[in-house]
């Protein structure tokens, strides 16, 4: 089953839910999604599974020396 509320912008999947973004997945009974702020909450009997693919390394740049 999926749900919209359209006055608070939240979608929300229940069943075998299951999301997916690029090479990453989320899957749980029931999965809500708030696009303001791009937050999930996820559970469910069954528990939650969340798969995060690594990217490519970023160099981080070194704070300046005094």
């Amino acid at each position: 089953e999926i749900s919209y509320r359209r006055h608070e912008d939240v979608l929300r999947l229940k069943g075998e839910a299951r999301l997916r973004r690029d090479a990453d997945t989320l899957s749980s009974e029931d999965i809500e999604y708030r696009r303001e702020n791009d937050l999930f909450k996820a559970g469910g009997a069954g528990g939650v599974r969340l798969t995060i693919t690594p990217g490519p390394r970023r160099s981080v740049a070194s704070p300046p020396r005094r």
